[in-house]
């Protein structure tokens, strides 16, 4: 990584001020790592990866922000992410299900554009709280999402996840909870999430989708998904796709759904 944060320590970035990763052929190197430390923060971060000077061919984990293993007491404050070889912020268990998992997080404006794979990724986290994300163009490798709230190993969950609002442009998938991994799970755990606003934008449907909620089937896999509003632009994809739920342990709980033509895209950056 270019930056490896260390246990208390507030990076700040200065206005104006930024950091771009040096052209790499590494399969997954993150601009910040940040590795179960404790009592950190990052503010005002501008990160501009090696997407387009990468010197490889293969990986998606050169995340711009990597949050993994045993964090606690953490903050990531209007972060602006861009032409990453992986997801714009990533936060998840520790490589391999060693290292435990991020908790008492609390994220503030993640702004992610042309990131590979997906602006968000949420593998796993306990008491995570994230008041916006605006992710533009997520593409090069599938799932190509906005936000993808997927478990990596068998042992990650979400206890007590709340995203306070989402709003997507340009991504394949707006939002896609997949908690695949837990089939394996050894012991049941109750998995709780919370989002209260999720809106897609695009110019058509196959740049603009909707929610995505599958593979919750497994009876080990426990817990409640509630989303408090949808609003996508096209149709023709849906806006919400819920499958693979038949005896499954999790609650799926929308309160409403709208579809429309009419409303301007929020984002700040469009670059089309």
């Amino acid at each position: 990584p270019a930056i490896n944060m260390k246990s208390g320590v507030v990076l700040e970035f200065a206005n104006e001020a930024s950091i771009t990763l040096t052209p790499n052929n590494f399969s997954g190197s993150p601009v910040i790592r940040c590795n179960g430390i404790i009592n950190w923060e990052i503010k005002n971060p501008k990160i501009i990866g090696d997407r387009v000077a990468h010197t490889g061919t293969e990986g998606e984990y050169g995340h711009g922000i990597e949050v993994r293993g045993e964090c606690k007491n953490w903050r990531i404050i209007d972060a602006y992410i861009e032409q990453t070889w992986g997801d714009g912020l990533y936060i998840g268990s520790g490589t391999d299900a060693v290292g435990g998992i991020p908790e008492d997080g609390f994220v503030s404006r993640v702004e992610t554009y042309k990131t590979s794979r997906n602006g968000v990724s949420i593998s796993a986290c306990k008491r995570l709280r994230i008041q916006e994300i605006k992710s533009s163009y997520s593409d090069r490798t599938e799932p190509k999402a906005g936000v993808q709230i997927e478990t990596d190993h068998q042992n990650d969950f979400w206890e007590d996840l709340y995203i306070g609002k989402i709003q997507t442009y340009h991504c394949s998938r707006g939002v896609w909870i997949f908690p695949y991994a837990m089939r394996l799970y050894t012991e049941p755990t109750y998995n709780t999430i919370r989002i209260d606003d999720i809106s897609c934008y695009g110019n058509n449907p196959s740049d603009c989708g909707g929610v995505t909620i599958n593979n919750i089937k497994w009876e080990v896999v426990k817990g409640k998904i509630k989303i408090g509003d949808i609003y996508i632009e096209h149709s023709d994809t849906g806006a919400l796709d819920v499958t693979d739920v038949v005896n499954g342990g999790f609650q799926v709980e929308v309160d409403s759904v709208s579809v429309g033509t009419t409303h301007p895209s929020p984002l700040g950056i469009n670059k089309d």
